[in-house]
């Protein structure tokens, strides 16, 4: 099996710096190669008059500045593992998802940015746009006000399943990160709306993905139930499926954002 592509974009920030840990920690398990992607955006304006800008600005000297810091970014929490540094123009999150996609990336690992109570409520817009326009699996972060470095290894693994056609993706990627992790996995199915028969027709279908494999039902609101469960059984790491654009489109479509806004965990969108 290739090895792993592994795209971490970064902004320099401290709250960056807290994840590069995990994202080492994650190339060195599974044998990946990292490609560290900073994006220079220029400030709104740069493009309206272009000759002004170049004039008054030497950009030249902040991309050598951005460069620097590019090359010594997680020098040493990185050490033996294979890396790529690379700086692009543009937006950060349209640059992201696009180099991931013409260069072959497996999965991003990204922060969320959620930096005070207000925060909380919304995902950084670069995260957003890259968990809607990805075609790999992104690893985003506890979401929380609460600046602490998110924990490098997992070992309770709870897997969402919405038991479409994306299940099976989904369930080989859990089954990967817990094995690879030495996790136990545990799997959970929501039903929007409960009872007997409800319950007994999901399970009939998870019958059909897992072997007969134990799965828990809950019923209610997906991204709560989710979120409540992983609370409950105490789990570090959470993997849902979030449906692709142009594919099939999952139920969890609509509730990927929400589930990692609210999870007390890091999770894996796939």
């Amino acid at each position: 099996m290739p090895a792993l592509h592994v795209l971490f974009p970064v902004d320099f920030t401290p709250h960056c710096r807290l994840v590069t840990n995990v994202v080492a920690a994650f190339a060195r398990r599974f044998g990946a190669e990292v490609t560290i992607l900073h994006a220079l955006d220029l400030p709104p304006g740069a493009y309206a008059d272009w000759m002004a800008f170049v004039n008054l600005v030497d950009l030249e000297s902040i991309k050598a500045h951005m460069r620097r810091q590019l090359e010594w970014f997680g020098r040493e929490q990185f050490a033996g593992v294979n890396v790529n540094r690379v700086l692009v123009d543009g937006s950060a999150g349209p640059a992201i998802a696009e180099y991931a996609k013409l260069r072959g990336a497996d999965v991003v690992m990204m922060p969320t940015r959620g930096l005070n109570k207000f925060r909380e409520l919304l995902l950084g817009s670069v995260t957003a746009h890259v968990l809607h326009e990805a075609e790999c699996p992104v690893w985003t972060e506890a979401h929380s006000a609460i600046e602490a470095e998110p924990a490098a290894e997992f070992r309770k693994v709870l897997c969402a399943v919405d038991l479409s056609a994306s299940t099976e993706g989904v369930l080989r990627w859990a089954k990967r990160l817990a094995d690879g992790y030495g996790a136990t996995l545990r799997t959970v199915h929501v039903l929007e709306r409960g009872g007997a028969e409800a319950e007994m027709s999901a399970r009939q279908r998870w019958s059909a993905f897992a072997g007969g494999g134990d799965v828990e039902i809950r019923a209610g609101h997906v991204s709560d139930e989710i979120c409540a469960a992983a609370k409950q059984h105490g789990s570090d790491l959470v993997v849902i499926g979030r449906g692709a654009i142009r594919g099939k489109l999952g139920r969890f479509r609509g509730h990927a954002q929400a589930i990692i806004r609210k999870s007390p965990c890091a999770v894996w969108s796939v």
